[in-house]
């Protein structure tokens, strides 16, 4: 009798990805104690992701976008309007089925907005979804073999590379701010923007550790000139997430999205607004991944009979590059002639996206665009406050050995360092330093073994059994399988044959076989 011992392996994983657009709407009026809009300066959203879910053929997903509106009032100050409205979309994905794990991304690609009348706004925030399902792709190979004859088996050893845990989880960063020396309190705040830098992130026992830097610059006014004035804060922060099924050896990703920022002035014990109360929710989706060894049987036959063996095939998963490096790119901004000239920068926003990357002839190219939201304060009057968004293109590339077209190449894109500098009133020189984290996944494809049994239909011919065969080796011969035709121990025929390897092997040479 001969029993196969099988195990539930992972390979690797399969996922399926997909692309939607989601559209929001939302008329909003103009609070009573806020006075008419004489004109827009601003129209801006953030989007989050709050619920995803994996059905049947497609990926449901539930969010919210923040707008934030900045108006001059026929009183010619600036004022702010905060709404927040709320969405569900459905993404349409095939192969998609409900024990899959949505992963998704979230950017505003466009916001429009219409002046109805001085006390409501039209906005329409048009989103982009980047949406993935995934899962564990497992299969029973054979580890080993048991059976009450005697049996040869060849040992291959495979090196599946696989996700040992995901987590998604909300971080919330609560500090109170201060304002600077030398500036004026914080009466009245019109916007707070939040970015994350110097993201790393780390594997433990059952858990993954997240560090990072809060950037957060805010734009208020001050009774004492009724000016526009600007604070920034750094806030660093670490952040234990739990993962079973971790160590410390294992690789990790996280992903950081802004999904919240509540803030108000605090006083001071003197009664002045010299205090932010901030609190942040970051939302963290993190992976930990691990490569590993394991002993599979790819071939086998019995020396006494012959077998028959059913095979099937499949593809693992091993990584084949996984590359972390930092690259600069630099361009200049030249702002329209329709835009008023920069007095002061508030702040700069950029956001690295991956458009394409392939692989081909042994190096991975990958080309990208920053997009970057420049806000900035002038000194017209009737346009105090203006956004400018900018684009520039960056490219890399880096080898990996015997890399191809079917290989699967993943690649995240962080901002670690950006700088600026105004030339003129018009031209920005803008600085960044981008960490390009890229994992290359190949794909070997094996054949495994489900089921062995004895060969009844084939019936040997006694006239053509011999004690001593002679074989005179052809190309692509090896050892194993002249072995298994004749069903002889492979240590048996190197033996008689004074055969050391594989190597040993060259067309036309005699090796003699042993015949039952």
């Amino acid at each position: 009798m001969t029993e196969l011992n099988k195990e539930n392996i992972c390979i690797g994983e399969s996922s399926s990805a997909a692309f939607s657009q989601a559209f929001c709407e939302t008329d909003i009026i103009v609070p009573d104690i806020n006075p008419d809009i004489s004109k827009v300066l601003q129209t801006d959203a953030n989007a989050a992701i709050i619920n995803k879910k994996c059905e049947n053929g497609r990926i449901a997903v539930d969010g919210r976008a923040d707008i934030v509106i900045l108006y001059l009032g026929d009183d010619k100050n600036v004022y702010s309007i905060n709404s927040s409205q709320q969405f569900s979309h459905i993404i349409d994905s095939p192969e998609t089925t409900d024990n899959m794990y949505p992963e998704t991304e979230i950017d505003i690609e466009n916001v429009d907005f219409t002046v109805l009348n001085p006390r409501k706004v039209n906005v329409k925030v048009l989103m982009g979804i980047d949406a993935n399902s995934v899962s564990d792709a497992n299969v029973c190979l054979c580890t080993s073999l048991s059976a009450d004859e005697p049996y040869e088996v060849l040992v291959k050893t495979i090196n599946p590379y696989k996700t040992a845990g995901r987590a998604t989880e909300q971080i919330c960063i609560k500090e109170r701010l201060e304002i600077p020396n030398g500036k004026p309190s914080a009466d009245r705040i019109l916007r707070v923007d939040a970015s994350i830098k110097d993201k790393k992130c780390s594997t433990a026992e059952n858990k993954v550790i997240v560090d990072g830097i809060l950037c957060v610059s805010t734009v208020y006014l001050s009774d004492i000139d009724g000016k526009i004035q600007i604070a920034e804060h750094e806030v660093p922060f670490t952040e234990v997430i739990s993962v079973n099924g971790t160590d410390e050896s294992m690789d990790c990703c996280a992903k950081l999205c802004i999904n919240k920022v509540y803030y108000k002035p605090e006083e001071d014990v003197d009664g002045d607004k010299r205090f932010i109360m901030l609190e942040c929710i970051i939302t963290a989706n993190v992976k930990a991944c691990y490569g590993y060894q394991i002993d599979i049987i790819e071939d086998a036959y019995c020396t006494n009979h012959p077998v028959k063996i059913n095979r099937e095939s499949t593809g693992v998963n091993k990584l084949a590059l996984e590359n972390s490096t930092q690259i600069s790119s630099k361009d200049v901004v030249t702002i329209d002639a329709e835009n008023p000239e920069i007095a002061q920068i508030f702040n700069i926003i950029p956001h690295a996206y991956v458009g394409t990357s392939k692989i081909e002839n042994g190096v991975v190219t990958i080309d990208g665009i920053i997009e970057s939201d420049i806000m900035y304060i002038s000194e017209d009057e009737s346009s105090p406050l203006n956004t400018y968004r900018h684009q520039q293109k960056f490219s890399y590339s880096t080898d990996v050995p015997e890399g191809n077209g079917d290989m699967i190449c993943d690649v995240s894109i962080d901002i670690i360092h950006s700088s600026y500098t105004i030339t003129l009133g018009r031209e920005i020189d803008l600085r960044f330093v981008l960490e390009v984290n890229v994992k290359v996944l190949s794909e070997e494809k094996i054949n495994y073994i489900t089921g062995i049994e004895k060969d009844e239909e084939q019936i040997e011919n006694p006239s053509k059994s011999y004690c001593i065969k002679i074989y005179f080796v052809k190309e692509g011969d090896d050892l194993w399988n002249i072995a298994k035709k004749y069903r002889v121990k492979k240590d048996v025929l190197m033996e008689i044959n004074n055969i050391n390897a594989d190597s040993d092997m060259f067309d036309g040479r005699q090796i003699m076989i042993p015949i039952k």
